[in-house]
């Protein structure tokens, strides 16, 4: 079974993403916003963004032996 570059690695990049942007605070919501872990209200969403660079540089890297 084929898997898509982004769906391969986007379990370690959003568990990375809600590890570091944990906790409280109005920095960390508005991050969490821009990086799609939460919606507009504050809300969780199942559709994070900006996973393309994250995950070519993943994929590089294991390519790479790292």
């Amino acid at each position: 079974m084929e898997t898509t570059l982004l769906s391969r690695y986007r379990p370690t990049i959003v568990e990375g993403l809600r590890r570091f942007l944990s906790g409280e605070g109005p920095l960390r919501n508005v991050l969490r916003y821009h990086v799609g872990l939460e919606d507009e209200f504050g809300g969780s969403t199942e559709a994070p963004g900006k996973l393309i660079r994250p995950s070519v540089t993943l994929f590089i890297a294991e390519e790479l032996g790292g």
